[in-house]
């Protein structure tokens, strides 16, 4: 099997041979319901240079980037008549190679030639992009034309190779096909249809303050048991990605 399996992803905290197996019994309860709470898998795609990340509550963040220049990111949650919120970070070559540069003031969105406005700091790194300068860009994109951000050391041009595939990616992931505010496929489905999926809830387990100690072989071997058993198939016992404990 070659998905890599999950219990990697928490190996760190039951440390394999050579380590250090010492854990608080609450800790390894605590981590056990973690894992064994069902959730929403979260999925991803890349395709040209654009690339989306949706999350297990369905918000989904794509971004277009240029490695030596800049990149491009737009976030949009659930549900209907979510907007659509967007930031441009430059990279680091683009600011400024001088020790302790600091950001331009303000960038400038041009599509085309035409002036569509500028974009102020958002923070240390980032810049803000309206709703309007949003749609505006990921439009060009979509119909190949040429959309640069100016003030940097050099203009920052957005690609939009993949631009469309990975914003019906978004649609389909969020169900929006077919709404009015799909960003590819509209039409007429009403936008209520466009569900939203409410953020789990974490409850943490009682931290005990008993001192951390040694977990013993029956332990160990019950911890893993449950793990495993959490699993639900994804992971073989014999897979060769199988961290042991």
């Amino acid at each position: 099997m070659s998905t890599a399996c999950r219990l990697k992803q928490i190996s760190g905290i039951f440390p394999g041979a050579g380590g250090r197996r010492r854990i608080d019994l609450m800790a390894a309860a605590l981590a056990i319901g973690i894992v064994l709470q069902p959730a929403r898998a979260a999925e991803e795609f890349q395709h040209g240079v654009w690339a989306i990340w949706c999350d297990n509550t369905l918000t989904c963040r794509m971004e277009g980037a240029s490695d030596y220049e800049g990149s491009v990111l737009i976030t949009r949650a659930a549900g209907s008549n979510a907007p659509l919120h967007g930031k441009v970070t430059l990279a680091d070559d683009n600011v400024g190679n001088t020790s302790g540069a600091t950001l331009p003031p303000f960038l400038t969105l041009w599509i085309d030639g035409k002036n569509m406005g500028q974009l102020k700091p958002l923070d240390e790194i980032d810049y803000h992009l309206t709703q309007a300068q949003v749609h505006a860009l990921l439009a060009a994109a979509k119909a190949d034309k040429k959309v640069e951000f100016v003030g940097g050391e050099k203009p920052f041009v957005l690609s939009g190779n993949g631009v469309s595939a990975v914003m019906l990616k978004m649609d389909d992931v969020q169900g929006r096909i077919g709404t009015p505010r799909a960003l590819i496929r509209k039409g007429n489905k009403p936008e209520e249809s466009v569900r939203a999926i409410p953020v789990p809830v974490i409850r943490a387990a009682k931290v005990s303050d008993k001192p951390a100690r040694e977990l013993t072989a029956d332990e160990v071997q019950a911890i893993e048991s449950l793990l495993w058993k959490s699993m639900g198939g994804i992971c073989s016992r014999h897979d060769p990605e199988r961290k042991e404990l």
